[in-house]
């Protein structure tokens, strides 16, 4: 089941790493660049279009990654951070 979006700021994700309880050992952490670019940035809009095209395009459960920064560099969340990518 997908999750919903949401957008922290620097501050509010920090807290939020303090807060979280991981269920899962974490062996490795990926970061890579995806598109759009900067000025084609729409906030919600593209990170809910990134979610549908991995669920509805790719028939995976959730959007693909954990974290997306946006280029205001707000973090987005999104696959539980204690579920497997894909």
């Amino acid at each position: 089941m997908s999750t919903p979006s949401r957008r922290l700021s620097v501050p509010e994700f920090s807290h939020l790493l303090g807060a979280t309880v991981l269920t899962r050992r974490i062996a490795a952490v990926h970061v890579h660049h995806t598109l759009p670019r900067r000025r084609d940035f729409r906030g919600t809009a593209t990170i809910e279009a990134m979610r549908r095209y991995h669920v509805d395009t790719n028939h995976w459960a959730d959007i693909a990654q954990h974290l997306t920064i946006d280029p205001e560099g707000c973090v987005w969340m999104g696959r539980d951070w204690n579920r497997p990518t894909v």
